[in-house]
């Protein structure tokens, strides 16, 4: 904890506060009222410095001072700056320093009084004590993601699944085609040793109970994880060539897709949606909305999503066919809202997301509408009529059927050892 002195109270410290409040950037700055006593009304300053809409319906309790804590869990700031915090009652100033610890978060009293009483509040152990000029240089911009994949050129050559590589070896230079070839074989070894269900009795694969949704599944898993558009087009021409050694053809109207948004194979979550959600102060109700659009309801029934369903840092859902990558966006929401059940009791096996308290899902569907997600402008992206075979909601939402093409498929083709030769 340290405490900075600002004995004039100047304007220019307003200033400077107002120029360093980035979330995005580590910083949280609080402007809560002077001479607060009540630590809910703290909490109310807290949800107000993050961005929260409609807090002056909540009420000053218990309840609302853990729904604060747990948003600046999610949000996990690296420094929490309190304005004017000598005015601050004694329970308020504890309030805030169990926030910042329960966080990790560095707390920075501001200190406007004259006689820079603040400090003898707290053991000298404690307090550390700093000018003004110290906080210019809290922000600290996210570094830059890992690029995992090559990088590949965006303009890549229009050919279906049967004559890709082949197309992209002839148009490509060599290092390009390099690079596609490594996206290519790493998603194709993923889809060959995916396991699909032995046809011993000549049923059609999309016929086995939950193998649509199992398979929609493993398709965002490889999906999300592509960095680019362009990635995300070799992951599908990949998978197209692996299915289909399993009896089975993934077609995709990309036709449709260029009427719409060209970018639609990847999560949907936007930037500025992840942004229109974090606005929510009820963590339930964002976090619902989160997972729906990762992976829309009643075509995933087989999965129950639990506490332990989503990793320690909350950038992916744990499934059985592999990890679903959750936005950097989007991991606040349910940091925020899996600390929140941990705060009112709720264990790794107890279900993430619980609907007691929402009035209906149709709530959750119209909140879910109002979001700029990525998706396409054409009326038959979700239409069930406009596509034939086997869909999910989150396949027709990518342009994808599933049809069958034989009831037997050979082993040796499902064999991954014959990648070597692909």
């Amino acid at each position: 904890m340290t405490v900075v002195r600002d004995p004039d109270d100047a304007t220019a410290t307003r200033r400077l506060l107002k120029a360093i409040e980035q979330l995005d950037a580590g910083v949280l700055v609080v402007r809560p009222q002077p001479f607060t006593q009540n630590p809910g009304q703290i909490a109310l300053a807290l949800l107000s410095a993050l961005g929260k809409h409609n807090i002056a319906k909540l009420a000053s309790n218990q309840g609302i001072r853990r729904l604060a804590a747990a948003w600046v869990i999610g949000h996990r700031p690296g420094h929490i700056v309190v304005d004017r915090a000598h005015t601050l009652g004694q329970s308020v100033l504890e309030d805030l320093i169990a926030t910042s610890r329960a966080s990790q978060a560095r707390l920075w009293l501001v200190d406007a009084s004259s006689t820079g009483a603040l400090q003898t509040r707290f053991a000298p152990s404690l307090v550390n004590i700093a000018t003004v000029d110290t906080l210019a240089d809290l922000p600290q911009p996210p570094a830059p993601p890992l690029q995992a994949d090559p990088r590949l050129p965006e303009d890549l050559p229009e050919a279906d699944f049967l004559t890709f590589l082949a197309v992209c070896s002839r148009r490509l230079p060599p290092d390009d085609f390099a690079a596609v070839r490594t996206v290519y074989r790493k998603a194709l070894s993923s889809f060959l040793s995916f396991g699909f269900p032995r046809n011993r009795n000549l049923l059609p694969l999309y016929e086995v109970p939950d193998f649509v949704e199992t398979l929609t599944l493993k398709l965002a898993s490889v999906f999300y994880s592509g960095e680019s558009e362009a990635v995300r087009i070799v992951q599908l021409r990949a998978t197209q060539a692996a299915l289909l050694r399993s009896g089975l053809l993934l077609h995709h109207k990309r036709s449709l897709a260029l009427l719409g948004h060209p970018a639609h194979l990847g999560c949907r979550l936007t930037p500025t949606a992840a942004d229109a959600l974090r606005t929510q102060t009820d963590t339930t109700r964002a976090a619902a909305v989160l997972v729906n659009v990762l992976m829309p309801p009643y075509n995933w029934s087989r999965v129950n999503w639990t506490i332990a369903s989503v990793s320690d840092d909350a950038s992916a859902l744990r499934t059985d066919v592999g990890p679903i990558p959750v936005p950097a966006h989007g991991q606040p929401i349910l940091r925020a809202h899996i600390a929140w059940r941990r705060m009112t009791g709720a264990n790794d096996s107890d279900p993430l997301i619980v609907h007691k308290g929402i009035k209906t899902e149709a709530e959750i569907a119209a909140l879910q509408r109002r979001l700029p997600l990525h998706t396409g402008h054409s009326p038959y992206l979700n239409s069930r009529t406009a596509f034939s075979g086997q869909s999910t909601t989150w396949m027709r939402q990518r342009l994808l059927t599933l049809e069958h093409v034989t009831a037997f498929t050979p082993s040796p083709w499902s064999d991954v050892s014959l990648l070597a030769q692909s």
